[in-house]
């Protein structure tokens, strides 16, 4: 049962409001405690979405082995989870900073005070967040380092977030001016913000034999794993297939190329690679045949399939789109 937790008016007569599914055992008999899970705090952590509508189609399915009550809130932000934006759109508010809340505040004040009033009726709950897989390369090295797997007399520099900045406010290029600053290299000690930072990241790197770069590319989403070098004339096409990825992919530089870091980093004489491989596990590696269901445009609401996506030919997923929000239009999966 689909209940209105907490709504507010929003300008050209729409409204926010924040809305949870109640499931109730088969035989209530008014004692039963309330389980309630919680996720969509942050607009841009989507996979609590995705367990959202996997609880609901089990709980529906089990119903008769409930023992309680489960109250499901797929999106306390939901204005940012339509826009996949972390904060409030327009206020870059945290919603996670605001509880819990008043009654008689701010908009967002006020919702957060709703919810909490909600959520105080429960006897349990759990608030899912999503976490950065990124970060498990670090601790990767710190054990292979315990262990003596690094050899003596070499090094590692890891730099886990070129743009922090950006990453805090959940946006993608500096947020002053939108600038890229993977388009900055090899940067500038005296020039604007982004090719000092591009400066400051290039000296201590730019010595180094060989470089990784983790790379997103700019069409969002999960690429079947490869390595990408640009073709300078000190690419090392034999050490990129040492990878054991399935796909070099050597491409031409464009003008606008040539202040990328993987180019800068190959004139500079370092083995650079971008690897491209964040998320692919969840990408089939076998052929997809004619008709294939590939994915399912879901109501985590209500546990319902909206629609289903299948392939319109034979052959292997090359892209997928990482985003659990999609649009009419939008590119969701790419085949070769």
């Amino acid at each position: 049962m689909i209940k209105s937790v907490v709504s507010t008016a929003l300008p050209v007569d729409e409204k926010l409001e924040i809305q949870k599914n109640r499931i109730m055992p088969l035989r209530p008999d008014g004692k039963q405690k309330i389980f309630s899970v919680v996720t969509g705090t942050h607009g841009d952590e989507l996979e609590g979405q995705y367990v959202c509508y996997r609880l609901n189609q089990i709980l529906k399915n089990n119903r008769e082995k409930m023992g309680g009550i489960v109250d499901i809130y797929p999106a306390l932000n939901p204005l940012g989870v339509d826009t996949i934006t972390r904060g409030i759109p327009r206020f870059d508010l945290d919603m996670n900073r605001i509880f819990p809340g008043d009654s008689g505040g701010t908009m967002a004040e006020y919702v957060a005070a709703g919810v909490m009033e909600d959520l105080a009726k429960s006897d349990f709950c759990i608030d899912i967040h999503a976490s950065n897989i990124c970060s498990q390369l670090n601790k990767r090295l710190k054990q292979m380092e315990r262990e003596g797997r690094i050899c003596p007399g070499k090094k590692i520099l890891v730099i886990p977030a070129a743009n922090l900045y950006s990453i805090n406010v959940g946006k993608r290029f500096w947020p002053s001016d939108n600038t890229d600053i993977n388009r900055m290299f090899p940067g500038y000690a005296l020039g604007e913000t982004t090719q000092r930072i591009a400066a400051g990241i290039f000296e201590p790197i730019r010595h180094y034999k060989y470089g990784i770069h983790f790379c997103s590319s700019y069409t969002k989403g999960n690429y079947l794993p490869h390595v990408r070098i640009m073709h300078t004339g000190f690419e090392d096409i034999s050490l990129a297939r040492e990878f054991g990825l399935p796909y070099v992919i050597i491409r031409e530089p464009k003008p606008y190329d040539t202040t990328t870091l993987n180019y800068n980093w190959q004139i500079w004489e370092t083995a650079a690679f971008s690897v491209y491989t964040g998320g692919t596990e969840r990408i089939d590696y076998v052929s997809a045949e004619k008709g294939e269901l590939l994915a399912e445009i879901i109501d985590p609401y209500n546990g319902e399939v909206s629609e289903e996506i299948t392939a319109p030919k034979k052959g292997r997923i090359f892209f997928q789109r990482d985003s659990s929000l999609v649009y009419a239009g939008a590119v969701v999966f790419k085949q070769i």
